[in-house]
């Protein structure tokens, strides 16, 4: 099983919001941390390993470094995706007491 080094969440303050329909995404792992929220659908996670199925209404949390992949199980399923550096998420995860 292959995957990459994904590097542009690398840089100062980066975060990434999108809106996708009928998502791929291939194995990779990143300095920053993940959130995956569906809206429509079923997909499928695959996070260090373990396989997990995301219904609408769901999410998933990927932690930094984490080696992950998502794909659609249903179509036309509908997700929302938001990657953040330290910066982003620190203080979100200092509020809760620890990384959900």
């Amino acid at each position: 099983m292959s995957y990459y080094y994904e590097a542009k969440p690398d840089g100062h303050n980066y975060h990434y919001v999108k809106h996708k329909t009928s998502p791929f995404t291939p194995l990779h792992f990143h300095s920053a941390a993940e959130m995956i929220f569906v809206r429509r659908g079923r997909m499928l996670a695959l996070v260090k390993g373990d396989e997990y199925v995301i219904s609408a209404g769901e999410g998933c949390f990927v932690d930094r470094f984490c080696v992950h992949a998502f794909s659609e199980l249903d179509k036309d399923t509908e997700i929302y995706v938001f990657v953040g550096n330290n910066e982003l998420f620190d203080p979100i995860f200092s509020e809760l007491g620890r990384v959900p």
